[in-house]
């Protein structure tokens, strides 16, 4: 299964994300940012099937939440995770 990671500035921000989207039948998680792609120090995420990426989105911009960072994960190997920044 493909999944994207959506960076956002706080956990209170993700929750929200989370809330929204779950209402709108979107399955997601928050999580912290993956380290590897955490520009900003402390932040939170929430990562959604990457066909809902554009509807997660959506919901950001109607919530008036920015959004840092847009990535792709992808399982290379065992156990390895890579992330590729797509907006």
């Amino acid at each position: 299964m493909d999944y994207s990671i959506i960076s956002l500035s706080s956990v209170t921000a993700a929750k929200r994300v989370e809330r929204a989207a779950l209402e709108n039948g979107i399955l997601c998680q928050t999580l912290h940012t993956p380290k590897v792609i955490s520009k900003y120090g402390c932040s939170h995420s929430v990562r959604v099937k990457k066909v809902a990426t554009e509807k997660v989105l959506l919901i950001c911009r109607q919530l008036g939440i920015q959004v840092r960072g847009v990535y792709e994960e992808k399982i290379v190997g065992k156990g390895k995770t890579e992330y590729v920044q797509i907006g």
